[in-house]
C-alpha cells in the first residue's frame, strides 16, 4: 500500500455523492464543480479554492469517482469548458470506478484520460447497468491507460485475480500485470515520486531502539517468491516468505536485498532485530 500525503483533489459524482442541496442531483454536483473551477484562487470562497487552483496549475491531479457513460462524458465536457475559458492546457483528470467508461473510451484517449477501474463487480446501480467484463480489454484498445483497482486496503490480496479477470477478458497480458502495479500510481501523478524501487537507490534504516539511523542503498530485488499454493512441483528457487508473522500480514512480500554503507564498531547488527526502511530519491 502506497501511502501520500496529497495523492491528488478527490471529487465523486453521482447518487453516492448526494449530501443534501445542490449534491442531490447530477446537475447540481456539476455546477458546483463548476463554480469551484472558475472560482479557483479566489481568497474569499471555500477552503477548497486553492487545491482547485492547483489542479488548474498542473500541482494536483483531479480524481473524479464516476461509473455512469453519461456523468463521465459530461466531466468531460466541463474540463474542456473550464480550460478553453480560462486559456489554459488541459488539467491532468483521472477517472476511477469507470463501470461504464468504454462507452466514451474514444472521448477518454482523445483527452489523455485515464481509467482505475474497479474490477471484477456487477452491475448491482443504474449508473453501472452497461458494464462489461470486458471493459478493460475495450478501453486498452481504444488507447486509453488503464489500472484496476479494487476499494478496500485488504482486498490487495486479489490483485492477481483482477489482473486475471480483466486478461481472460481481452485485455493484452502485460497491460493486466501493469494495471494493479504501476499503472495506478501513474493515474494518480505518483509514478515518478513513490511506487518504483530500483537497483542503486539511497536507502535509510532506522533499526528499533537506535537513535543514529544507518545509510544504504538498494543493492538487488528478487523477481517474486515461492507459492506453494499457486505452483505445484516443490522447490522453485525462490524466496519462501510468510503471508503472515505475529499480528502482521504482509500483502505485497517481494524481498529486496540493502546494502549497507557504514555500520558504527559500537552498533552489533543481529538477525531478527527490527527496522523501518524508507527509499530516498536519487537527486
Amino acid at each position: 500500500v502506497l501511502l501520500e500525503a496529497e495523492a491528488g483533489l478527490h471529487v465523486m459524482v453521482g447518487n453516492k455523492a448526494k449530501r443534501g442541496g445542490l449534491t442531490d442531483s447530477f446537475s447540481g454536483q456539476m455546477e458546483l464543480l463548476r463554480h469551484n473551477f472558475f472560482t479557483a484562487g479566489n481568497a474569499t470562497t471555500s477552503t477548497d479554492a486553492n487545491a482547485f487552483a492547483r489542479v488548474l496549475g498542473g500541482g494536483l491531479r483531479l480524481a473524479v469517482y464516476a461509473d455512469s457513460a453519461d456523468h463521465i462524458a459530461a466531466l468531460l465536457r466541463l474540463r474542456a469548458e473550464v480550460c478553453d475559458q480560462l486559456a489554459i492546457a488541459p488539467f491532468a483528470m483521472t477517472v476511477v470506478g469507470g463501470a461504464e467508461a468504454h462507452l466514451v473510451a474514444d472521448r477518454l484517449a482523445a483527452g489523455g484520460v485515464g481509467v482505475v477501474l474497479v474490477l471484477p463487480s456487477s452491475p448491482d446501480s443504474w449508473e453501472r447497468r452497461r458494464m462489461r467484463d470486458d471493459a478493460a480489454g475495450l478501453l486498452h484498445n481504444a488507447g486509453v491507460t488503464v489500472g484496476i483497482a479494487r476499494g478496500m486496503y485488504h482486498f490487495v490480496r486479489n490483485l492477481r485475480l483482477w489482473a486475471g479477470f480483466a486478461a481472460a477478458h481481452g485485455l493484452d497480458y502485460d497491460a493486466a500485470v501493469r494495471a494493479v502495479t504501476s499503472v495506478p500510481s501513474d493515474l494518480m501523478g505518483l509514478g515518478e515520486a513513490v511506487g518504483r524501487i530500483r537497483v542503486g537507490d539511497p536507502a535509510r534504516v532506522r533499526l528499533l531502539g537506535v537513535d543514529r539511523p544507518l545509510e544504504g542503498r538498494v543493492a538487488g530485488i528478487a523477481r517474486g517468491i515461492g507459492n506453494a499454493n499457486a505452483v505445484a512441483g516443490g522447490d522453485q528457487g525462490l524466496a519462501e516468505v510468510a503471508p503472515t508473522f505475529e499480528w502482521v500480514r504482509l500483502a505485497q512480500r517481494i524481498p529486496v536485498q540493502i546494502e549497507l554503507r557504514a555500520v558504527p564498531e559500537s552498533l552489533t547488527l543481529a538477525a531478527g532485530m527490527t527496522a523501518s526502511v524508507r527509499i530516498l530519491d536519487r537527486d
